[in-house]
């Protein structure tokens, strides 16, 4: 197999302008578009209610569970158990 050389040759303008434009567009398409930071603070501010909601159903359900005397199971959320921990600490104070 030999090596040829091949003459360059140079390229219209119009085909450089085409490609150009062409660039250009991809420059402006973009996969990902940040949202403005009020929407976005606005979508973090929805999801952390989400996550106090759930956060609170679980405290209540393990304030709950102690009062019922129902036991303490492991792997438990963090929520659960700082409720059962407050509702058994509280009722070994007297329930003041």
């Amino acid at each position: 197999m030999t090596k040829q050389f091949i003459e360059p040759q140079l390229i219209k303008s119009e085909i450089l302008d085409e490609l150009d434009s062409l660039v250009g567009q991809l420059k402006n398409l973009s996969a990902y578009k940040p949202q403005p930071f009020h929407i976005q603070e606005a979508a973090m501010d929805a999801r952390l209610a989400d996550f106090l909601e759930l956060a609170e159903q679980d405290y209540i359900k393990g304030w709950t569970d102690c009062e019922e005397g129902i036991r303490h199971a492991e792997g438990k959320p963090q929520a659960y158990n700082a409720g059962y921990a407050d509702c058994y600490d509280y009722e070994n104070q007297g329930g003041i």
